[in-house]
């Protein structure tokens, strides 16, 4: 068997820590006095005591043992004073060990502090020729590597400048630069790597992976992410003592679960909390389903996977799919639910429950906890609880994916107190069929364009079809658009310039519908709107309205035949010229397009996975929206939003019983007036998320108060008008008539009969 590269035997450190100042001096002065013969022995026995009271040792480590072999990748983590700089700084053989044993094989580089080894007063070309003559290298063979540290370090016209000049970026860069040419056959690094930029850091890692495989290497930092990335197995130091040694993927879970046992300052174990506040196990409560709670396939935890405060523990968890089966093959779109069986022992007033996902490295994915939520902190009393969070899996590289979910306490998302994390309770196999999956995940493509230079013409790709002669591409995204935070949703009133020409949109039915639409496009900032079935505009012209209103660069494309269809119901004449009218008179520039086609042919005007924004509104039969929601839902972007009109019960169509089907199987909101209006999110939540955070089904009521409110007083308005009006002309009326009565009576007192009609007939006649 080989000899180790690194050897450390019973390796302890101690270093000599005084009670005072002034025993610095007294200390070793009374020792040596309770060492002289002559002394009486109590007075010996007295010096010897307060000498030994004096001083005491402090050690950084305690009786350590460990084996590196060679060209191995070895991490060391542990909490700030566990003893990890030492250790290294002993491999390195800057500190001598109190007692044991250290042996270490090979030429040894060590970046153990920031610019350590460096003058500052040299420029880095010396400092460089400096390092290199220190370990033993001839001015000819750093000549010979010279130029590949200084174009690894990349730092310009700066490597003949003095080092004092230096930022901490350019002092690692050439530190590095210097160890890694070099090539030394053993490297130590103490958390030097963690003040370059994510490039150069890169670099370092492809280069320790590729030039260095045979090195042996031992890594000491707090970034639990390139311990899983870097090394192949590590050791866990807590208070001088190694306390875990295995790969570096367990080894991580192992300091992740002692770090929330102590980070409130209690070291217990989570089981032994949680077990007084548990008692027996109960049945669910009255406000949950029992035939679900007995079907779900509960996974009971064991202690050595939780970790945490333990006031709140979980005891069983269920991983399943909507038809309750476990979730152990899962694609992007598939929705899963975690229920999840909570002990709490004290009274907790912000609650947060939250899930990771970590690949076969251990390498956390993605995750979310409720914090996102509108009402996502909740409140526990002591006892049991059951609590179930729904997310939407991923388009995510295929492979295993481990499940942990936690519970904290706190109000924010990031920085609160760990009261239990289960660690991956379930393991689940991603698939993506017919999908490749580029990277970690997908970030699908917005646009692409290509123009032809040179005078040559643009030809479609061999065997692929000539493209329709009708493209609409989605717009850049609207220049106030920040997709790093969360939109806030606005409530307005709108002017809407449509009603001028067309006044009875003012007092349609769908008025608070409108409303919604035209603050959901402000809200979401849609590139690409589609409205299937125009007929007036009520709402495409709500959609325009909102485009304009925020000059955002959003196209908004009507299609409607306006002559009748089995699609898009039967419309007269007159109501293509008004909409052509509007259009005319206030939404004549090329964002906005009408485009008189079925249903069905325009499809083909539309690449998939472009209409941000899809609102169906054709006939309303039970095929026929079937129909519209199974052709267009290709065309639905990454996160897209589909509105459906007409989807309450009250309403009498057979859309209802459409919108009825399709809402169990995504997430929705819902206008619940006599006709109703679905918002649906079938391709994922982000919408939907952020909509629940801005308290859009609170909202959404208001748009129906407003809506119905407006229209009530509108009508009111006209039937006043009307009266008024009614009133003046019988008013104006009855005054001219007075005139003409007045005005015959003074040129011929009875002519005013005749006047009107009237014959007076005499006795004679």
């Amino acid at each position: 068997m080989p000899s180790p590269a690194i050897k450390v035997e019973n390796v302890s450190k101690a270093y000599t820590v005084w009670s005072s100042p002034a025993a610095r001096l007294h200390g070793p002065l009374l020792g040596r006095l309770g060492q002289l013969p002559f002394l009486p022995a109590a007075a010996r026995d007295t010096c010897e005591r307060l000498s030994h009271g004096a001083v005491r040792n402090y050690y950084a480590l305690h009786d350590v043992s460990l084996e590196v072999r060679r060209g191995a990748s070895v991490g060391i983590i542990g909490r700030n004073g566990s003893g990890k700089s030492t250790l290294l700084q002993l491999l390195a053989g800057t500190l001598t060990p109190s007692q044991g044993e250290i042996a270490v094989v090979g030429s040894i580089a060590a970046m153990l502090e920031l610019g350590s080894g460096f003058d500052p007063d040299f420029s880095g070309r010396e400092n460089v020729y400096l390092n290199a003559a220190i370990r033993g290298m001839s001015r000819r063979q750093t000549d010979a590597k010279f130029d590949e540290i200084a174009a690894f370090a990349d730092i310009g016209d700066f490597i003949d400048q003095p080092t004092k000049t230096y930022s901490s970026g350019m002092i690692v860069r050439l530190a590095f630069a210097t160890s890694a040419c070099l090539k030394p056959e053993v490297l130590l690094v103490d958390e030097a790597l963690s003040v370059g930029d994510i490039f150069f850091q890169q670099k370092c890692i492809r280069h320790m992976r590729e030039a260095m495989a045979d090195v042996t290497k031992v890594f000491v930092t707090h970034d639990l992410q390139a311990i899983r990335s870097v090394t192949e197995y590590a050791y866990v130091l807590d208070r001088g003592e190694i306390v875990f040694a295995g790969n570096s993927r367990d080894a991580v879970d192992f300091y992740i679960r002692m770090s929330h046992r102590v980070s409130d300052g209690r070291d217990r174990s989570v089981a032994d909390a949680g077990s007084a506040a548990l008692g027996r196990r109960s049945a669910p409560g009255a406000d949950m389903d029992a035939d679900r709670f007995k079907r779900l396939p509960w996974i009971d935890l064991k202690s050595s996977q939780l970790s945490g405060a333990g006031d709140v523990l979980i005891r069983r968890v269920a991983v399943t799919k909507p038809d309750l089966a476990p979730a152990g093959t899962v694609q992007a779109g598939d929705r899963i639910s975690v229920d999840l069986l909570l002990g709490c022992a004290a009274t907790k007033t912000h609650v947060i429950v939250g899930y990771l996902l970590s690949d076969r490295l251990g390498n956390q994915i993605c995750g979310e906890n409720s914090c996102s939520l509108a009402r996502g902190l909740v409140a526990l009393d002591p006892g049991e609880h059951l609590v179930r969070l729904e997310f939407v899996w991923p388009e995510i590289q295929p492979g295993d994916y481990t499940l942990t979910v936690g519970i904290g306490e706190g109000t924010d998302p990031l920085r609160h107190v760990v009261q239990c994390w289960a660690h991956s309770v379930v393991k689940l196999n991603a698939i993506s069929p017919g999908r490749a999956i580029h990277g970690i995940f997908n970030n699908p493509i917005t646009k692409l364009d290509i123009a032809p230079l040179g005078g040559s013409a643009a030809r479609p790709a061999p065997g692929s079809a000539a493209p329709p002669s009708i493209r609409w591409r989605m717009a850049e995204p609207a220049r106030s658009a920040d997709l790093s935070q969360q939109p806030a949703w606005v409530v307005s009133e709108p002017a809407y310039e449509s009603d001028v020409l067309n006044p009875q949109l003012a007092i349609s039915p769908w008025q608070g519908h409108r409303d919604f639409a035209y603050d959901l496009v402000g809200f979401a900032r849609p590139r690409l709107i589609v409205e299937l079935g125009v007929h007036y505009g009520c709402s495409y012209f709500a959609f325009c309205q909102s485009v304009k209103d925020r000059d955002l660069p959003s196209r908004v494309v009507g299609i409607d035949t306006w002559e009748g269809d089995e699609h898009c119901g039967h419309y007269g004449g007159e109501a293509y010229e008004t909409v052509a009218k509007t259009m005319a008179a206030s939404f004549a520039d090329d964002r906005f397009v009408l485009h008189r086609a079925r249903f069905d042919q325009a499809t083909e005007a539309f690449d998939d996975d472009s209409i941000d924004l899809l609102h169906i509104d054709g006939l309303h039969t039970y095929d026929a929206v079937r129909s519209d929601f199974t052709t267009w839902l290709p065309k639905l972007a990454r996160d897209g939003i589909i509105l459906m009109h007409d989807i309450a019960s009250s309403s009498g169509y057979e859309s209802a019983r459409f919108w009825a089907e399709i809402k169990q199987r995504h997430p929705h909101f819902e206008f619940l007036n006599r006709w109703g209006l679905g918002i649906l999110f079938p391709k994922g939540e982000r919408w939907y998320r952020a909509g629940l955070a801005e308290g859009v089904p609170d909202k959404i009521r208001g748009y129906l108060y407003r809506g119905e409110w407006l229209v009530d007083r509108y009508r009111a308005s006209i039937d006043l008008q009307w009266q008024r009006g009614q009133t003046d002309r019988w008013w104006q009326e009855s005054e001219r008539f007075k005139q003409r009565v007045g005005e015959l009576e003074r040129r011929q007192p009875s002519g005013w009969l005749r006047a009107f009609g009237i014959v007076r007939r005499s006795d004679g006649d």
